[in-house]
C-alpha cells in the first residue's frame, strides 16, 4: 500500500507529487522535474492502484496538461498530447 500526498516537500512554493509508504519508510516524488513556476494542481489513484494521474505545469509554467506516473515515480508520461495555443486540462477522471 502507499499513500499520494501534494506538498512542498524539497522547494517552498514548489507543489510535487509524492507516494510514502504507511509507515513513512519510503518517499518518493512522483511527479515529473517540475518547470520553474509549475506545480502539481490535483491527483487521483488509477481504480486498481497501479498508477497516479495529475494535472501540472509541469513542462510549461501557467499550462496545465495531463500526466500519469507509477506509484514509484517511474514511466512519468504526459497524456493530455498537444494542446492549442493557451490551451489547458482542466479535470480528469479515472475509470476502470
Amino acid at each position: 500500500m502507499r499513500v499520494a500526498y501534494l506538498a512542498d516537500q524539497d522547494e517552498d512554493d514548489v507543489s510535487e507529487l509524492y507516494t510514502s509508504t504507511p509507515d513513512g519508510s519510503v518517499n518518493d516524488v512522483i511527479s515529473g522535474v517540475m518547470v520553474p513556476g509549475g506545480d502539481v494542481q490535483e491527483f487521483e489513484w488509477a481504480p486498481d492502484s497501479s498508477g497516479v494521474g495529475y494535472r501540472a505545469d509541469q513542462d510549461t509554467d501557467n499550462i496545465i496538461e495531463l500526466y500519469a506516473s507509477q506509484p514509484n515515480g517511474n514511466n512519468n508520461t504526459i497524456l493530455s498530447g498537444n494542446l492549442v495555443n493557451g490551451g489547458d486540462v482542466f479535470s480528469f477522471d479515472l475509470v476502470p
